[in-house]
C-alpha cells in the first residue's frame, strides 16, 4: 500500500511516480477486487481468503503457464479448487489437528507466494488489444 508519493525507477529510462489514492467502494466487475486482493492492496478480511488464492492459481495457470508448473509442479486444471488447496496443503506439509488438508493455511501460504514473487514478476492486468480499443 502507498502510504507517500515516491518516485520508482524502472529500467534506465522510465520512472514511475507511484502517489496515495483511494479506491471506490464498489467494483463493478468482481476480478478486480481479487487482483487487487492479491497484491495486497485491500486488506485480506474483505475477501475470503481461499476465494483469492483460488482466483490467483487459476489466472497464473491461464496466464502464466510455466511458472505455475515450476511453483506448484501440477498442471491439472480439471480439479476442483478443494482439490487444488487440498494438494497444495499436502505437497507443503499443512495439515489441521484431524490430520487434514489445512485449507486455510494452504490459501494463506499462496497469497503470500504471490506476492513475495515466489515464481517471479507478474502482471494481474494487460494492455487492451487494438481491436478492442477501436471498437
Amino acid at each position: 500500500m502507498t502510504k507517500a508519493q515516491q518516485w520508482i525507477k524502472v529500467g534506465k529510462s522510465l520512472e514511475l511516480l507511484d502517489t496515495p489514492g483511494i479506491l471506490w467502494p464498489k467494483f463493478e466487475d468482481q476480478t478486480v477486487g481479487f487482483k487487487l486482493a492479491l497484491t495486497g492492496a485491500i486488506k485480506d478480511d474483505l475477501l475470503n481468503m481461499e476465494d483469492i488464492a483460488l482466483y490467483g492459481l487459476h489466472f497464473i495457470y491461464d496466464h502464466y503457464p510455466e511458472q505455475f508448473s515450476k511453483w506448484i509442479k501440477h498442471t491439472e486444471k480439471s480439479k476442483t479448487g478443494a482439490e487444488w488447496l487440498a494438494e497444495i496443503a499436502g505437497a507443503r506439509g499443512l495439515k489441521d489437528r484431524y490430520g487434514d488438508p489445512d485449507y486455510g493455511r494452504a490459501a494463506e501460504l499462496i497469497v503470500r507466494e504471490i506476492r513475495s514473487q515466489k515464481m517471479g514478476r507478474l502482471s494481474f492486468d494487460f494492455p487492451l488489444e487494438k481491436e478492442a480499443i477501436e471498437e
